[in-house]
Parts: structure tokens; C-alpha cells; sequence
């Protein structure tokens, strides 16, 4: 097999002139499109990170405000348990003193009832206790002597107790 210089030479002459349109038309742009692109990716590497540390910095305020509200909520419960203690305690109290109320005023007006049925019974039995004394004595007795018979003896019953 034989090589042919003068088509080598050509070759190598092509092959140059080849280089030389490349270089000056397309490797410098397509090394100015690849220094773009790395500052572009360096950029958007930047701002990733930068992202990052924002979405880093929101996560923390996040779960620092619901620890907050929590907290809040939690603050919110323990008034409400509170109050409502306090309320029932209140309404407790309220209900007792006024079951005391009633039961005193019961008491009242039983001593007042009893005190009422005793003075009916003393005059029931001073008229009585009278009448039979009339009918012993076989007096009549006007009405003003009766009454006040009677008079003398709830007076005398009075002072017995």
C-alpha cells in the first residue's frame, strides 16, 4: 500500500484550514456558551442554597409559632378548666347557702306554726278548763268574766313553760 504524498499533503492542508475556521468560528463561541453555562449553573447552585436556607429558616419560625400556639392553646385550656372550676365551686356554694335559706326559713315558720298551735291549745284548753268550772261552780259566767279567765290562765301557761 502506497500513500500518496501529494494527497497527505492536501489532507494535512484541509485538515488545518478546518481547524483554523473552527477555531476562530465555533470553539471560542462554544467555549464562551460553556463559561455561561457554568456561570449559570454556579448560579442556580447559589441560589439553591440560598433556597435552602431560607426554606431552612421558615421551617424553623414555623415550628417555633406552633410551639408557640401550642403553648397558647395549652395556656387557653388551663384558664378555661380554671374558670370553670372556679364557676362550679361558686354555683356549689350558691346552691348550699341557699338550701341553708330554705331550711332556716323552714325551720321558721314550723316554730311559728308550732308556737301558734301551742297558743290555740292553751286558749282551747283555758275555755275548756273555764266551762267546766261553771259547770262546777253551776255559775253562769257573763263573757267578760270568761275572757278574762281565759286571759289569766294562757298568762299563767305562759309563764309554766
Amino acid at each position: 500500500m502506497s500513500i500518496d504524498v501529494n494527497i497527505l499533503f492536501w489532507s494535512i492542508i484541509n485538515f488545518g484550514i478546518l481547524f483554523a475556521v473552527l477555531a476562530k468560528f465555533f470553539y471560542k463561541p462554544l467555549l464562551g456558551m460553556m463559561e455561561d453555562r457554568k456561570k449559570e449553573i454556579e448560579e442556580g447552585l447559589r441560589l439553591a442554597e440560598e433556597n435552602r436556607y431560607k426554606a431552612e429558616s421558615l421551617h424553623a419560625d414555623y415550628e417555633k409559632k406552633m410551639d408557640e400556639a401550642a403553648a397558647k392553646a395549652r395556656k387557653i385550656i388551663d384558664e378555661a378548666v380554671s374558670a370553670a372550676e372556679s364557676r362550679r365551686a361558686e354555683l356549689v356554694q350558691k346552691a348550699q347557702n341557699e338550701a341553708a335559706s330554705i331550711l332556716d326559713q323552714a325551720k321558721q315558720s314550723i316554730e311559728r306554726q308550732k308556737d301558734m298551735a301551742i297558743k290555740e291549745l292553751r286558749e282551747e284548753v283555758a275555755t275548756l278548763a273555764v266551762m267546766a268550772a261553771g259547770k262546777v261552780l253551776d255559775k253562769s259566767m257573763s263573757v267578760e268574766d270568761h275572757r278574762r279567765l281565759v286571759d289569766q290562765a294562757v298568762q299563767e301557761a305562759g309563764e309554766a313553760q
